[in-house]
């Protein structure tokens, strides 16, 4: 009996090592305009997975996370075009799944229309449960037509929800007008004919922040944030999480590939961790990290120079070598 058995597990081994094969390509990191990506080299299957149907998506996976934060380092739009970020609340008590995905759909529709526009979009739960949206967008021209799109198109979605009443942050007692109803508030309690006048909906509900381009990172940092799973208690949506709108616009950006001992590698890995502030990323396989592509050549040249592998001079790398620490 203990023979059999083993030999059953000698079996089982031999099958696992026939479907993997080590690679022996050197490590690598892809200098991308919007992010860096480190790859360590894998085993790679060779057979692929039998065909079969996707279920249903209930929860945000870490291979889903991995691809969105590549796909943000990765992709850029056409030459010329004006990237925005976005984010799109709804107002007032909270409201189910399929109510939001309403709302959703006819957005997009509004979208559609536009016509020179493509965009990244990811969705989350705030602390509240209530679902909001987050982002990426690339347009011809940010106009006050695109603007309009943008904000009173999504307050008029948000009349497909129907009349609203319940707890508010307003302090004061009055009521507002409009052609889409009447909304009435008192301290504590609001109730309106449409959410878009929800106290607070013409400010809050929707957010745009123009020429992302110019800020240091800083909105690609964010959305990278809401693609990883720091942020536990807003993981619960069930359903699609992120995806790709106007695709056909968008293309993948050129990359600045270097290749390195693993040895090096290790000294990159452990320096990004400290400059990007993910102390804790993985540093196996493939990873994504958001900073300057400037910051990243540098960053490789100095490992490489310590190993041998890079013979050139680097401008000023002590003195970013020891701000880089300080982050």
């Amino acid at each position: 009996m203990q023979t059999s058995k083993r030999e059953l597990m000698l079996a089982l081994a031999n099958s696992l090592k026939s479907q993997l094969v080590q690679r022996s390509a050197p490590c690598m990191v892809s200098i991308y305009p919007h992010g860096t990506i480190t790859n360590r080299g894998a085993s790679v299957s060779l057979r692929t997975p039998p065909g079969r149907r996707r279920g249903a998506i209930k929860t945000f996976s870490r291979a889903s996370a991995a691809r969105l934060r590549r796909l943000l380092a990765t992709t850029c739009g056409p030459d010329g075009w004006q990237c925005i970020g976005a984010t799109l609340t709804v107002p007032g008590p909270e409201i189910t799944a399929a109510e939001f995905r309403r709302v959703w759909r006819a957005f997009r529709l509004r979208l559609f229309r536009l016509k020179d526009i493509a965009f990244i979009w990811r969705v989350e739960l705030q602390e509240r449960g209530q679902p909001h949206l987050h982002l990426i967008c690339w347009v011809k021209s940010y106009t006050g037509r695109i603007f309009g799109c943008f904000h009173t198109g999504w307050l008029e979605c948000l009349g497909l929800l129907g009349p609203a009443e319940g707890p508010c942050k307003k302090k004061s007692s009055g009521y507002s007008v409009s052609d889409w109803g009447r909304c009435d508030w008192k301290p504590g309690w609001a109730k309106t004919d449409h959410r878009g006048l929800w106290p607070g909906a013409l400010e809050r509900a929707v957010r745009v922040k123009e020429t992302i381009e110019n800020n240091e990172w800083g909105w690609w940092r964010y959305l990278a944030a809401h693609a990883s799973k720091a942020k536990q208690a807003q993981l619960g949506w069930q359903g699609r999480q992120w995806g790709v709108i106007g695709g056909q616009n968008l293309h993948k950006a050129p990359a600045e590939v270097l290749q390195m001992s693993r040895k090096a590698m290790d000294k990159i890995i452990r320096r990004l961790r400290r400059l990007t502030g993910c102390l804790y990323a993985s540093g196996h396989g493939r990873q994504t990290w958001f900073d300057s592509p400037s910051a990243s050549r540098r960053i490789c040249q100095w490992a490489m120079s310590l190993t041998g592998e890079f013979k050139g001079e680097i401008s000023n790398c002590g003195a970013f070598l020891k701000s880089s620490l300080c982050r």
